[in-house]
C-alpha cells in the first residue's frame, strides 16, 4: 500500500523509477501534455542509454498519470510479438480506471 501524492517534479518522478514498477501520481490536467512531451523524451534520450522504457497512462477524470517501466530490451521484444503491444495495461491498477474521483494521501495498492 502507497500513498497517492501529487507530482511535484515531474521529470524527477520518471527518472527515479525502475524496471517492472508501477508507479501512480496526481496530476493536474494542465500538466498533462508536458508529462507526455517528457516522457517521450525519456524514452528516446535517457531511457535508451540506460536501458528503460516508460509507458504512461492519464486518466482525465481522476486526474492521475500511471507510468509502467520495463527493460528496454523487453520492450522492443513485446513490439515485435504481435498482440503484444499493450500487454503493459494489464499492469494498470483498476481503481486507477473509471470515473470516481480520488483522494490525495490515502492509501492506495500499487
Amino acid at each position: 500500500m502507497s500513498k497517492l501524492q501529487s507530482i511535484q517534479n515531474m521529470s524527477g518522478w520518471i527518472q527515479k523509477s525502475v524496471p517492472g514498477q508501477v508507479k501512480v501520481g496526481i496530476l493536474p490536467l494542465q500538466y498533462r501534455n508536458s508529462f507526455g512531451i517528457l516522457a517521450s523524451r525519456y524514452n528516446t534520450t535517457y531511457g535508451r542509454t540506460i536501458g528503460r522504457y516508460v509507458h504512461y497512462s492519464y486518466n482525465y477524470y481522476k486526474q492521475v498519470v500511471v507510468i509502467v517501466v520495463e527493460k528496454l530490451e523487453e520492450h522492443e521484444q513485446l513490439c515485435k510479438t504481435k498482440g503484444n503491444e499493450r500487454k503493459w495495461r494489464e499492469l494498470i491498477p483498476q481503481w486507477c480506471l473509471g470515473k470516481e474521483p480520488l483522494d490525495e494521501g490515502t492509501e492506495y495498492e500499487f
